[in-house]
């Protein structure tokens, strides 16, 4: 998963630098783009895990403990903020679509500050990045994965430091 993480956190920030993403033309763009990719499946694949946990649990000779979902739990999912409450995911790999789109959020947001103009604003924007990496991999809360992401930003601003 890790490697997932850096690449993708090298290659979001470098597509859209090839756009020519600018944050008040292309943010509503870029995040429905991403959530028409993601949401689909994802919610296909709650609908489904959730079916088929209730029929296995009624073949006879089911000795597991009886499925029992919340209307807290699945909304949660459609935030994909399980994990900020310490609720369950219906599926336990989830939270990589969680930090994948915390990773969109916060990529769309900062983006135009690793390409700007001024050398010292991207410089201050990557060595943030680099910042938020090392303080999020180090609380209890957070997911590696967001380390990973923002390292790979990192390296990606990087690239893009040294192109412009």
């Amino acid at each position: 998963m890790e490697v997932f993480f850096v690449v993708s956190g090298f290659i979001i920030p470098y597509s859209l630098y090839r756009g020519g993403y600018r944050l008040r033309l292309h943010w509503r763009r870029f995040v429905t783009k991403r959530i028409l990719r993601l949401d689909p499946p994802y919610l296909a694949t709650i609908v489904l895990v959730i079916v088929l946990t209730y029929a296995s649990a009624a073949v006879p000779g089911f000795k597991g403990a009886q499925p029992h979902f919340t209307a807290k739990q699945l909304l949660l999912h459609l935030g994909y903020l399980n994990a900020f409450t310490g609720g369950d995911w219906v599926n336990p790999v989830f939270w990589t679509l969680a930090i994948e789109v915390q990773f969109y959020l916060m990529i769309s947001a900062i983006f135009p500050l690793l390409v700007h103009r001024n050398t010292w604003v991207r410089i201050a924007a990557m060595g943030s990045l680099a910042g938020l990496a090392l303080a999020i991999h180090s609380t209890p809360w957070s997911f590696s994965g967001w380390a990973f992401s923002a390292s790979g930003s990192s390296r990606s601003s990087i690239t893009l430091i040294s192109w412009i």
